[in-house]
């Protein structure tokens, strides 16, 4: 049996509600639900196993034939997988009925591939455009926690030079967020030398050239304070000015494309041409079990969408020994530190 966590098998769930439902239930920025839909006519799962939804039925079509069932089936398969999530107890588990099925229908990839933004495809169409479109979605659940939107690695690290002559004793025991604090409070210059991922440099130039810059100053106050939701990071920007913008509204439009593009195509470590895999939107499974979708393929939800990411993300510290940060350390006689961004949306 596969074992998977929360957030994994929530994708499952996700997938089976939104067939079951025959529709997407759109969403403000606050995630609450404004009554208009887009209908999902069918699609396709991570094995490439097309769908169509007809009438009460669905239709899968399999490398053995077509495989059809009832939507009252696959709704009954949504709820008793929703409750085997919530009454888990372990970090992973197996979920025998929704393995079986996804197996029946020849998917046995239950998760979808982790190098892709996309989750999942939908088949879709739209009473307000009376447009038919093919289009691919993200899933993000809050029944485990809050997940992330940039996952900690060594290529997401940020190298500053320190203003020291050498590494102080009284430095070397702090954990990483009274490090920065520490050095800010003796006024010690931290100053932005390089990104360590290169890759994702470059991927961060393709939205501004200054987006590096901008990141690096996020990251100092995070860790020196105890700002960390981007909201408040966005107006500690507008205050400081640290690259001296004329309009320093300027930060909170930059940064909330960085987020964008970090929920619908963009990864740390893949170059990235500045295209979104992610063209339909994101639907956002809440811990009752309810799904919004922000459906970016219309211009309110995507800005709406934009709205949610700066209002709901924050930043987190990841493993200081797994990802090698927060530790002073001497190189070409310079003292430099590493700061590790991780970001994860609010529940």
């Amino acid at each position: 049996m596969q074992t998977f966590n929360k957030g994994e098998w929530s994708e499952s769930y996700c997938i089976l509600r939104v067939i079951s439902e025959k529709k997407l239930n759109l969403c403000n920025a606050d995630l609450s639900l404004n009554g208009e839909v887009v209908n999902v006519l069918g699609g396709k799962i991570s094995d490439g196993i097309d769908y169509v939804i007809d009438g009460n039925n669905i239709r899968f079509s399999t490398t053995n034939g077509d495989k059809e069932f009832s939507l009252k089936f696959i709704e009954s398969l949504a709820e008793n997988s929703f409750k085997a999530i919530k009454s888990a107890t372990k970090r992973t588990f197996p979920i025998p009925e929704i393995e079986n099925f996804f197996l029946e229908i020849g998917n046995k990839s239950i998760k979808a591939k982790s190098s892709n933004k996309i989750d999942v495809l939908f088949s879709v169409f739209d009473d307000t455009t009376s447009s038919q479109e093919k289009l691919g979605f993200s899933i993000k659940s809050f029944v485990a926690g809050s997940p992330t939107l940039i996952n900690a690695s060594k290529a997401t690290n940020f190298t500053y030079n320190i203003n020291l002559q050498n590494v102080e004793n009284k430095y070397k025991e702090l954990k990483a967020k009274r490090l920065v604090n520490e050095l800010c409070n003796n006024e010690i210059d931290i100053v932005f030398d390089k990104m360590d991922g290169s890759v994702y440099k470059k991927n961060l130039m393709r939205i501004d050239l200054k987006m590096p810059e901008i990141i690096s100053e996020v990251l100092k106050i995070y860790f020196s304070s105890r700002i960390k939701s981007i909201r408040d990071i966005i107006l500690k920007l507008q205050d400081i000015n640290p690259l001296k913008l004329d309009d320093v509204s300027l930060y909170e439009y930059k940064i909330a494309d960085f987020l964008f593009y970090s929920a619908v195509g963009m990864f740390p470590n893949t170059e990235w041409e500045g295209i979104q895999d992610v063209d339909g939107g994101c639907l956002i499974v809440k811990d009752t079990g309810q799904i919004g979708t922000f459906y970016i393929f219309r211009k309110k939800f995507l800005k709406f969408f934009k709205e949610y990411l700066v209002n709901k993300c924050f930043l987190d510290t990841a493993s200081t020994t797994r990802h090698g940060f927060a530790r002073l350390y001497e190189e070409n006689s310079i003292i430099k530190l590493k700061l590790n961004l991780q970001i994860r949306i609010e529940k």
